[in-house]
């Protein structure tokens, strides 16, 4: 599966290296990728903010049809349906900024764990030469163990490498810092040992949570006696920032600071979504005459 939505690898590389050509640090290369990236599903991201609110206002008139038709729910569909129809909601339209990030992070994960073939430009011929040259203990017969350790081979060519490797090496490779602000990109964070890596999982955890919890603000009000689903979105908030945690502790640090970066623009977006409402509901009603 993680195969599969790992398509967009081929392209993200390409971007990932002409920033980091650009700005010539990893950790900033990583973040002005994650702005990139937000700026091109923006508009996908306000169609599911709307989506929201659109489904928001039409709660009440939701209730009435759930209380109303509680004991037919062929009945309760049909009606739903009119209704989404009578006001242009689209009830799925919320998913698809979540649908499209999905092979975005996987993509990523697979150009920030394999360097050398999507960053660098390297086929595997060359990748093992490297390793048979510097002596690494590693598997070079076995693809997966190959792929899994390109990061921590990309992280050993440095420009003095580069110069005692000059007849493996293909002329004008470039080579990766991997290092920003103190923290090994290229390193994971290990949970046996505490190290000031902990700081990348702890800040995908915190910054996930509090994503999650200003998005619960915005979401619609069912309305209904059904605790079953607000249960269950309390777990989410509670289970999201463990997994994010637990998964920045298998993946190499970059990975992590991607996620970090991209839940912040997520809470700053949601923030301006919510000040950009704000001011049309006050301009309608001064429009209308009302009182404010």
């Amino acid at each position: 599966m993680m195969n599969a939505l790992a398509f967009l690898a081929p392209v993200l590389g390409p971007v990932l290296k002409f920033i980091y050509q650009l700005v010539n640090n990893y950790g900033l290369a990583i973040i002005l990728f994650s702005i990139l990236m937000k700026l091109l599903i923006f508009p996908l991201n306000i169609k599911q903010q709307k989506s929201m609110e659109q489904m928001r206002l039409i709660q009440p008139e939701l209730a009435q049809l759930n209380k109303k038709y509680k004991n037919d729910k062929e009945k309760l569909q049909k009606e739903t349906m009119k209704l989404y129809e009578k006001y242009n909601v689209n009830p799925t339209a919320g998913c698809l900024p979540m649908l499209i990030q999905f092979p975005i992070i996987f993509a990523l994960y697979r150009v920030i764990n394999q360097p050398m073939t999507y960053i660098m430009g390297l086929g595997t011929e060359t990748i093992i030469k490297i390793v048979e040259a510097l002596k690494l203990d590693i598997d070079v017969a076995n693809k997966n163990v190959l792929m899994t350790k390109e990061i921590e081979i990309a992280n050993q060519i440095t420009p003095e490498v580069v110069n005692k490797l000059g007849d493996i090496l293909p002329e004008g490779i470039m080579t990766i810092d991997f290092n920003f602000l103190g923290l090994d990109l290229a390193s994971r964070p290990q949970l046996a040992e505490f190290s000031v890596l902990w700081i990348i999982p702890v800040l995908a955890m915190v910054t996930t949570y509090l994503t999650s919890k200003i998005t619960t603000w915005t979401q619609p009000n069912t309305g209904s006696a059904d605790d079953n689903a607000a249960s269950m979105s309390k777990s989410m908030m509670t289970i999201m920032p463990l997994m994010t945690g637990y998964f920045c502790f298998l993946m190499p640090s970059g990975v992590g600071l991607y996620w970090i970066i991209n839940n912040v623009l997520s809470i700053l977006q949601q923030v301006w979504f919510n000040k950009k409402l704000i001011k049309e509901k006050i301009s309608s009603k001064k429009k209308d005459g009302e009182v404010i």
